[in-house]
């Protein structure tokens, strides 16, 4: 080289304003040690080898890989690749095909045959190629690199792929990036001391040692899309840029002489948040209780939902399993809202897990449901049912058997409609917190000389916290008492384990969404899991069907199917759980960008269900207001991980970002994530047991419910860039 980036110093760190004292030591160190030290890099990086020790050439994702032999020509719309139909535009990742030197990265025409992805068509971008895949029935989720060495003639030169670990090179170099230190003060790092540069958030993207070496791992200097130059690493992330005026700029959270974001801006702030998912994802668990051999209890706390209020009449009137059981004839107790004691219905003892429709005294048979009132909250379908149906059935594929008979499964509902936290609470007056250890010590008297634990807690509390105007910061505080005591009275108590049991929260929200506190509740659930791993929030349930309220039968049994798929997740496979949630929401001008945690990227727009209608939310389920009011936008995404908001206006004050806010929307939204799983129970509806006629929906009956990631609801103030 010649000295490009010495004269670009020189260039824009020229002396003048004495707010920059620094410009001259600036100029005449550090940008004559880049030059150095990147002119020796630069002839290093020409022995392919060099290539591969520096780092991959990271690519944008890939839709699918195929896992056998494809021809490029056959890479056509409607095509078929590893589970997933091609369309226009799809990136495919070629590894396996008879003739290697075909394999690589190509991109599906309108028509005719696939061609080379234009950042995959040379011999240069080839070596060290690594790219990520996001979907496949085998290779979604997995890491690809190219490991054939230069020189490469393409066409030619036989191209190796090989597997790279789940997001494991993403997570080891994310842990290597991160240093949250201000520029300029010196630290240690990795047993030298060294000035780090490092961006807002915290990112260390290169170090300039005492000694006068210069590190800059995995980065490169690029021309920034504001001008001058920017020093950005593989994944995307900017750790600063220097603009021609001399302005040293940080990351994506620095701001740009522009009143938008800039694609660069957009790009750095979608591959953080992609990287946050992947830390997510590969999380693991290891405090919690799991799945043991002998009698497992899970109960089912909360208000009415909890208890499947409004769920009938029942679906599910099979028993799955014989090793999943209830205590009694349901797995309600006798009663209703008026005791204190769990009180099993007829038939008493262990009974095969069945969906029941209940009053406080009877289980009633269906012709008795058949002929109820429409508007009766008479209970049915639960969570629970179809959660640990769900849980047990993967428990039992990833065992390989019909059925784990050693670990039985016993669930209860111990919940009750219409009360605050406080009201369940242990203290109260009733004391209905005192149902759970009474279920407990039952649960266990039925398990006999058999080892007995309480394995999770599926919870749904906080609608009535919403009408009582309960503060935020009280509601979580008085939530995680009651985990305390659920722990103390019920878990040692009791079942004398010492492993917590995980809780699986939905999150509130929907008619019963109340504004005036900003959604106190609904963000007091977001924080309880922030600060507890073994607090899962699963998600909202606005997404399903209900009954103007409580959900239908097929609503509970659908979400509970997802708390299942969760469950498995956390219990089976000790992998950590976030739901579709903000990680980030700031403001430039009349520009909003949301960075989410996104479970299956890339995020998409759905008509969620508002009763027993798929309705399209105005904007999209968000809102904005500030001091004057509320502020009309649209709404779009800008990338895989990234909603991005225009306002018809600047804003006046403080920026508020609402999404399934109750004023506008009644608590619905149409954000989700690309999650193609389904349950194995079908939406189901017959004419003669009862359910509403507006139930018989064509497009859900008879397919399996779909198990998407609905984003929570939230309220934020943005952030000012």
């Amino acid at each position: 080289m010649a000295n490009e980036i010495k004269d670009a110093f020189d260039a824009v760190y020229v002396d003048g304003s004495a707010s920059h004292p620094l410009k001259s030591l600036i100029r005449n160190s550090v940008g004559g040690v880049i030059q150095r030290h990147y002119d020796a890099l630069a002839l290093k990086v020409q022995d392919a080898a060099s290539i591969a020790a520096a780092g991959y050439q990271w690519k944008a994702p890939a839709r699918v890989a195929s896992p056998t032999s494809v021809a490029p020509a056959s890479l056509i719309p409607g095509a078929v690749v590893d589970g997933a139909t091609l369309a226009t535009g799809d990136r495919v990742l070629l590894i396996a095909s008879s003739s290697p030197s075909a394999n690589g990265l190509y991109v599906v025409n309108a028509s005719g045959a696939a061609t080379r992805a234009t950042d995959a068509d040379a011999a240069a971008e080839l070596v060290g190629l690594a790219v990520f895949v996001r979907e496949g029935t085998i290779n979604g989720g997995k890491q690809y690199v190219c490991q054939t060495p230069a020189p490469i003639v393409l066409g030619t030169t036989n191209l190796t792929f090989t597997v790279l670990s789940d997001q494991s090179a993403l997570n080891a170099n994310l842990t290597a990036l991160q240093a949250a230190v201000e520029p300029g003060i010196a630290k240690t790092v990795t047993s030298r001391t060294a000035v780090p540069f490092a961006d807002k958030d915290g990112f260390t993207v290169a170090e300039i040692g005492d000694d006068g070496s210069y590190r800059a791992p995995f980065a490169h200097l690029r021309p920034s899309d504001i001008g001058g130059f920017s020093l950005i690493d593989d994944f995307g992330f900017v750790g600063f840029r220097i603009t021609n005026d001399g302005r040293q700029v940080s990351g994506p959270s620095g701001s740009s002489s522009s009143s938008d974001y800039s694609d660069e801006e957009i790009a750095s702030r979608n591959a953080r948040a992609l990287a946050y998912s992947a830390q997510i994802n590969g999380d693991r668990t290891n405090t919690a209780r799991r799945l043991l051999p002998g009698f497992n209890h899970i109960i089912e706390y909360g208000q009415s939902l909890s208890v499947g209020a409004g769920g009938w009449p029942r679906l599910t009137k099979a028993s799955l399993y014989s090793s999943v059981k209830m205590l009694g004839g349901s797995v309600r107790g006798q009663g209703g809202g008026g005791t204190t004691t769990f009180a099993p219905f007829a038939p008493t003892g262990l009974q095969n897990l069945v969906a029941t429709v209940t009053s406080t005294t009877d289980v009633l048979t269906d012709a008795t449901v058949a002929g109820m009132a429409p508007d009766a909250n008479t209970p049915g379908e639960t969570f629970s049912v179809a959660a640990v149906n769900t849980f047990k059935r993967l428990w039992n594929q990833l065992r390989g058997v019909v059925d784990d008979t050693d670990r039985t499964i016993i669930v209860t509902s111990c919940g009750i409609g219409g009360k605050t936290i406080a009201e369940l609470s242990k203290g109260a007056s009733p004391e209905f917190f005192a149902r759970l250890p009474s279920a407990a010590t039952q649960a266990k008297a039925a398990a006999g000389s058999n080892p007995y634990g309480v394995t999770a807690i599926i919870y749904a509390q906080g609608e009535e916290d919403y009408v009582a105007s309960t503060d935020g910061e009280v509601f979580k505080t008085r939530t995680r008492q009651l985990y305390a005591d659920i722990k103390a009275d019920v878990v040692t108590g009791v079942a004398g384990q010492s492993e917590p049991p995980v809780v699986f929260a939905v999150q509130p929200g929907a008619s019963f969404t109340r504004d005036d506190k900003f959604l106190q509740i609904g963000n007091a659930h977001i924080d309880l899991a922030e600060d507890d791993r073994n607090w899962i929030l699963v998600g909202p349930y606005y997404p399903v069907t209900d009954k103007g309220g409580h959900l239908d039968p097929n609503g509970y049994r659908w979400l509970g199917c997802k708390i299942g798929q969760v469950m498995h997740r956390v219990l089976n496979q000790g992998l950590g759980w976030k739901p579709l949630q903000p990680i980030g929401v700031t403001a430039r001008g009349r520009t909003v960008l949301i960075q989410y945690h996104v479970p299956k990227p890339p995020l998409q727009f759905r008509a969620p269900y508002v009763q027993f209608v798929a309705s399209v939310q105005d904007q999209q389920g968000f809102r904005a207001t500030d001091d004057t009011g509320d502020i009309t936008l649209s709404a779009t995404i800008a990338g895989d991980a990234v909603v991005k908001l225009t306002l018809s206006r600047e804003p006046n004050g403080p920026l508020r970002i609402w999404y399934a806010d109750k004023t506008t929307h009644n608590g619905n939204g149409s954000l989700c994530d690309s999650d193609g799983s389904e349950a194995f129970y079908p939406y189901q509806y017959a004419n003669d047991d009862g359910s509403y006629p507006e139930a018989n929906i064509p497009a859900l009956v008879g397919s399996p419910y779909p198990l998407n990631n609905w984003s929570v609801a939230f309220s934020r103030i943005a952030v000012v860039d």
